[in-house]
């Protein structure tokens, strides 16, 4: 799921397949007019031990999705689950979404 709070805060649904041959991202609900929902899949090559995949989504989604610093991105639920809640600082949903359909998937 894909919401905003705040004009400039975005909180994001991420499924991780960790040990990936590449790194990608997969968008896997379309955005339908008037509905905020967008869940990402995330392949990263990264293996799901010492904290070593949650690295790598973090500088996926920061650097090849979205664009933005590194520590704006945080994983605030699922830590140690496939299933995440990732809060992206400072990028509105309009922004977010713009980047997602131009092309970043």
């Amino acid at each position: 799921m894909l919401s905003s709070l705040s004009l400039r805060r975005l909180y994001l649904s991420v499924r991780v397949k960790p040990g990936s041959k590449a790194p990608s991202s997969v968008l896997e609900h379309a955005v339908s007019p008037g509905d905020s929902r967008l869940h990402l899949t995330v392949r990263v090559q990264a293996q799901a031990q010492d904290n070593e995949a949650n690295e790598a989504l973090v500088e996926h989604l920061a650097e090849a999705v979205f664009g933005v610093p590194r520590d704006t991105v945080e994983i605030v639920r699922g830590r140690q689950s496939r299933e995440k809640l990732v809060h992206i600082e400072g990028l509105s949903l309009q922004e977010a979404l713009v980047k997602l359909k131009s092309g970043y998937l």
